[in-house]
């Protein structure tokens, strides 16, 4: 077994590798919300320690949120797996991962206001001189279970958010109030990347300053190939995943994976 070769001259003690082989179970779902992990007695038995060792191993997933302890009922999972979403190309799919991610979450406004394009919001929005410049913004957090899971800053032209109200935001995506404004949307273009926490996001997400979190930045445009809707959305690494159906293709010199559209 890995943690019995690491035990006599692997830096990190004992318990805390037992915590990390645990935790990362419970966090692919192998032990899933409600089922029991090993207990003491057997992470003894299995990995040959000390009771006080397979304790701590416990007691810091306890620490963390992942389990809770029940005296006779033994270490219960309470870790809720991240909302997927399944990547594809269309608007359609696109559509059905934000309400499922809108029924699956709370919602908190933080702001809902009308701004002056800065440099890059015009250059988003390909604004001229002659344009109007005002543009709706929301700033908002989404709660899984109490949990922070998302900070999401999106900003559509004033004339889009006159269409609905701050109250409408609470119950449905800002996408489908868009198109509930009769705004035809034909596609989006989006890039992911991942960042570390500064100040705001760690006090917002309630993750540790340079913590990861999962960047999704989205451009979406209507039929007329106008920008209706510019987001930028932080998740919380373990709380979202990012799902992809990938093919084989056949190349010409080589075979290749392609994303499902």
């Amino acid at each position: 077994m890995v943690i019995m070769d690491l035990k006599n001259n692997h830096p990190t003690p004992l318990y805390h590798l037992i915590y990390i082989v645990l935790r990362d179970k419970i966090l692919r779902g192998i032990y899933p919300k409600g089922s029991n992990i090993p207990s003491e007695n057997e992470l003894v038995k299995e990995y040959s320690v000390s009771r006080i060792t397979a304790r701590r191993s416990l007691e810091n997933l306890s620490r963390d949120g992942l389990v809770s302890r029940h005296r006779g009922r033994g270490t219960i999972v309470t870790y809720d797996m991240p909302v997927t979403a399944a990547k594809s190309g269309g608007m359609e799919d696109l559509m059905d991962n934000l309400l499922m991610i809108a029924q699956e979450t709370k919602v908190k406004i933080l702001d809902f206001s009308y701004i002056e394009a800065d440099a890059e919001l015009k250059s988003v929005f390909q604004l001229q001189e002659e344009d109007n410049h005002t543009l709706q913004k929301t700033v908002r957090v989404r709660y899984q279970n109490k949990a922070p899971f998302s900070y999401v800053v999106a900003h559509v032209p004033e004339e889009i958010g006159r269409c609905y109200k701050k109250k409408d935001l609470s119950h449905k995506p800002l996408l489908a109030l868009i198109e509930q404004a009769e705004i035809k949307i034909s596609h989006a273009s989006q890039t992911i990347t991942a960042v570390a926490a500064d100040n705001k996001l760690s006090d917002l997400l309630q993750i540790k300053i340079g913590s990861p979190a999962l960047e999704v930045t989205r451009i979406v445009y209507d039929t007329d190939e106008a920008p209706v809707q510019y987001i930028k959305i932080f998740y919380r690494p373990d709380k979202y995943q990012l799902q992809m159906r990938l093919s084989r293709v056949s190349g010409k010199k080589s075979n290749f994976w392609q994303s499902d559209s």
